[in-house]
């Protein structure tokens, strides 16, 4: 079964190597901070599936409703799938979720 909405990577798969102190001078380009706004969101959103009762395992993007954060998200995921490949998000602060709560964020997240 296909799922056409999944985009799949790209076919030819350039050379590419990270270093780590070239990438040290460059964490602006890499290193992403939630902002209060952001957490806000992802927090509303979870709540609202907890809410649903639904498994976690049917999370979909519809599911998880992102109006600002997830335009943002998008461009990362380009950036992961085009670019560079990877991305740091910082500044959840998973310490004072449950773990359902913030099961449910990183799932959302990924989806």
């Amino acid at each position: 079964m296909e799922n056409n909405t999944v985009q799949s990577l790209p076919q030819k798969q350039e050379h590419a190597a990270w270093y780590g102190p070239d990438m040290m001078k460059r964490t602006s380009e890499w290193v992403k901070n939630l902002t209060p706004a952001d957490i806000a969101e992802l927090e509303a959103a979870a709540d609202a599936f907890i809410a649903s009762g639904k498994n976690i395992g049917t999370l979909t993007s519809k599911d998880f409703p992102l109006p600002t954060l997830g335009a943002k998200l998008l461009v990362l995921r380009e950036e992961l799938i085009h670019g560079r490949g990877f991305n740091l998000l910082k500044g959840l602060p998973v310490a004072k979720y449950n773990e359902e709560k913030a099961g449910t964020i990183f799932y959302g997240l990924g989806s």
